[in-house]
């Protein structure tokens, strides 16, 4: 095939070899004889001839323009201009740069402030302050902490005298009117050392109405104590609960045992109220009184040192506490209904040997769950002291 150029508009037209015809241009309409000189295509790298006056443009220009048809379609003006709008937007002040990263700060410190403000275990952070003031008040509510627990272990060893006591009144032993002696000593030295521990803890930790709840306790242990001090004055041990014709484990000039616990004497309030009868029944009425003021006291103490272990994230003795309460408080309703039954079969049934034998045996196994129960509020007061120990270094 040959190439022949047109005459009009310079178009190339491509024809058979050797053609002598005319031909017509596609483009202009124009007819012409194909026999003209073909004409061949100048490459599209051809070298470019200059005038002499113009300048020799730089190399990189010239690759430049030598390579445009390789390059690829460059973006419009408006596209450039739109990814530059980052670029030349101008430099914002540094009071407003600063307002805004403040705004970042105050938007991280709202949740923060809300936290504290929760009444949540695991994210307050009350007693990470490290001043000596609240160092002071942890090491007080340990000291405090302390004492309590050691008031529970005699507390523990009190109601076991007495439990003990029951058995061998059951299995006939004559004892001696000195004995109830040592369970009196114990109450009192639970007394005196639960008394100093509350005050140390009223100095302790505010956090979750802490010293709130150690003011509490102190005032309503302080009535306990008028209350037992009364009952063991009038000669009347913890154990006369069934009513005038019920068992008194001591009728004498003063009851020490009575100085240990009354927690029997609310226990037995139910048979009291149903049996009472004669002329102390105002005794009755104090006991059961001292009974529910004493399930106050433990109540009270116990939640205090929870209170105090969650001021100082001392979670294990927050669950010990907790495990403590509820120990108890089921302890105290088992013995109620075991009393209750004793009172009925006392009041009831025909005195036999049989019916002795309930009668001690149920109230040997109320006794023994009491003592049992003051387990766990001793590992609390020591878990609480352990985590307040921990705050206060």
């Amino acid at each position: 095939m040959a190439l022949i150029p047109c005459p009009t508009c310079s178009s190339t037209l491509r024809v058979p070899d050797g053609i002598t015809a005319q031909v017509r241009c596609p483009g202009c309409k124009t007819v012409f004889e194909a026999a003209a000189p073909p004409v061949a295509r100048p490459a599209v790298t051809a070298k470019v001839v200059r005038p002499a006056d113009d300048p020799p443009r730089s190399s990189s220009k010239i690759r430049r323009r030598d390579d445009d048809y390789d390059d690829p379609p460059r973006p419009s003006g408006k596209s450039r201009r739109r990814d530059d709008d980052y670029d030349d937007e101008p430099p914002r002040s540094s009071s407003r740069v600063r307002r805004r990263d403040d705004d970042d700060d105050d938007y991280d410190d709202r949740p923060r402030r809300r936290r504290r403000d929760d009444d949540d275990d695991y994210d307050d952070d009350y007693g990470d302050r490290r001043d000596d003031p609240v160092r002071g008040e942890f090491a007080r509510g340990r000291l405090g902490a302390l004492l309590l627990a050691i008031s529970f272990w005699l507390y523990l060893s009190t109601l076991s005298v007495q439990a003990l006591f029951i058995v061998l009144v059951w299995g006939g032993v004559q004892m001696s009117t000195n004995l109830p002696v040592l369970p009196g000593v114990l109450g009192l030295a639970n007394w005196l050392i639960a008394g100093v521990g509350l005050g140390f803890c009223c100095a302790g930790p505010t956090k979750y109405s802490a010293r709130g709840l150690a003011i509490a306790a102190a005032a309503v242990a302080g009535v306990h104590f008028l209350f037992t001090v009364i009952i063991a004055s009038e000669g009347r041990g913890g154990f006369d609960l069934f009513g005038g014709d019920g068992p008194a484990f001591a009728t004498k000039k003063f009851a020490w045992e009575a100085l240990g616990s009354q927690l029997s004497s609310f226990e037995g309030a139910i048979s009291w109220i149903i049996y009472g009868q004669g002329g102390r029944r105002g005794g009755h009425v104090l006991a059961v009184i001292a009974g529910t003021v004493e399930v106050a006291r433990f109540v009270l103490v116990v939640l205090a040192l929870k209170a105090m272990s969650r001021a100082a994230k001392g979670y294990d003795g927050v669950e010990k506490s907790q495990m403590a309460l509820t120990a108890v408080l089921v302890t105290v309703g088992l013995c109620m209904l075991l009393y209750t039954i004793v009172g009925v079969v006392i009041h009831e049934a025909k005195f036999t040997r049989t019916l002795w034998n309930i009668v001690f045996g149920l109230l040997a196994l109320g006794a023994t769950c009491q003592a049992l129960a003051m387990i766990l509020p001793g590992m609390a007061g020591h878990a609480a002291a352990a985590g307040l120990g921990r705050k206060a270094r």
